[in-house]
């Protein structure tokens, strides 16, 4: 991969009453991974939520609110 990542999407996060602070996450295409690092990838179920972009451009996933 050549040049700076690519943006794939992005998500924001509300203020709430447990953690009073806006929050924003990214996620950058970082390049192609082996077989290898694949495998050693270990995700929390419950801190993860399955998302696909194919479309080609940036997606904007949505916010949480953290009173939900």
């Amino acid at each position: 991969m050549s040049g700076p990542p690519r943006l794939l999407a992005a998500v924001f996060g509300l203020p709430g009453a447990a953690w009073p602070y806006a929050t924003a996450g990214y996620v950058f295409d970082g390049g192609r991974l082996t077989a290898r690092q694949i495998e050693r990838i270990r995700l929390a179920p419950d801190k993860h939520e399955f998302a696909r972009c194919r479309s080609g451009t940036t997606a904007y996933l949505g916010s949480w609110d953290w009173e939900g």
